[in-house]
This record gives structure tokens, C-alpha cells and sequence, in this order.
């Protein structure tokens, strides 16, 4: 979904996820954002002006579908 990147570094999700509604059901929750976020966008979680990048956007649409696609079994 994102072949220029080199590396992936994992970092703490501090907000209250879905992912905490599923914590009972599932195996794992992962709380995971597929986009990239500079510290001018982490200012803005859940503040004013809270968005991503438009340039983000279809990665971000791309992922989900894929995800969802491969979780039915679909190409």
C-alpha cells in the first residue's frame, strides 16, 4: 500500500480506540493508522482543525479495502 516506505516504526495510539470494543472477542486488537502523521497533524488529534492530508486519503481508503477484502476472502 505504501512502497516508498523504507521502515515502520510502531508508536503508541494514546486515544480510546474501537479496537477496545472488540478486546472480548478478538485474539488481538491492533490499533494501527495507515497514514503518515507529522507532529503538526498529532497537534490536531481530536482538536481543531482534527484531519489528515487529502494527498493520505486514498492510501487510506485503499488499506481498509484491502483489509476488508482479505478478512472476507475476496481478491
Amino acid at each position: 500500500m505504501f512502497p516508498d516506505v523504507v521502515a515502520i516504526a510502531p508508536w503508541i495510539l494514546m486515544g480510546a480506540t474501537d479496537a477496545r470494543h472488540f478486546t472480548e472477542v478478538a485474539g488481538a486488537c491492533l490499533r494501527f493508522v495507515p497514514f503518515r502523521a507529522s507532529p503538526d497533524d498529532m497537534t490536531r488529534i481530536h482538536g481543531t482543525g482534527e484531519r489528515i492530508r487529502v494527498s493520505d486519503a486514498d492510501g487510506v481508503v485503499a488499506f481498509y479495502t484491502r483489509l476488508v477484502e482479505a478478512a472476507c476472502g475476496t481478491p
